[in-house]
């Protein structure tokens, strides 16, 4: 059995390119798992290489319901920092983020130049319009997206948080492909 600090040797050295890095921890409900893996994808993110090369990430915690707005500041904190990403994923579906968790996942969504890209599934959390707000102007930042998947359902979202999001797509000029829901 290779040992964490080989891996993650192995893993630096024998990087050559890699442009996808998925990360995948839906159904984990204990917190110490959650600290051990948001450590693990810092650590990761930290590697030179990777920064520079990776164009698509993939995070998926769906189902985690130890994943809270703590958790997410570490996440936004590392996202930020992976600057070339064009095509950004994030299934936070039924976790315990709140709107101050999408705020700050928003902030370093807002510093991805690139994307092209955003699937945020943010289903049967802890969601209102002030949340959608957030998310609403981070989209209007994102001038180059061309692919939006929103997945905002079984949520606090008001016809006002609707009418948000309505006049935030209005103004995306080269969105070709959507896929929204909001219904409660």
């Amino acid at each position: 059995m290779q040992s964490s600090e080989n891996f993650d040797r192995n893993l630096e050295e024998n990087n050559r390119g890699i442009q996808q890095l998925s990360l995948n921890e839906n159904g984990q409900n204990e917190q110490r798992n959650v600290n051990n893996k948001i450590q693990k994808i810092k650590e990761v993110s930290q590697i030179s290489e990777i920064k520079r090369d990776v164009e698509k990430l993939t995070i998926d915690f769906n189902q985690n319901h130890q994943l809270k707005n703590s958790d997410i500041q570490s996440l936004a904190q590392i996202i930020k920092e992976l600057t070339n990403i064009s095509i950004l994923e994030l299934y936070l579906r039924n976790t315990k983020i709140t709107d101050e968790g999408i705020k700050n996942l928003s902030e370093s969504i807002k510093e991805l130049k690139n994307v092209s890209g955003l699937s945020l599934d943010l289903r049967e959390t802890i969601l209102t319009d002030q949340g959608v707000n957030y998310i609403s102007q981070t989209i209007k930042e994102l001038k180059n997206i061309t692919q939006l998947l929103l997945l905002l359902s079984q949520n606090n979202v008001t016809d006002n948080g609707a009418k948000v999001i309505a006049e935030t797509l209005s103004g995306l000029k080269k969105l070709k492909k959507l896929s929204l829901t909001l219904r409660n």
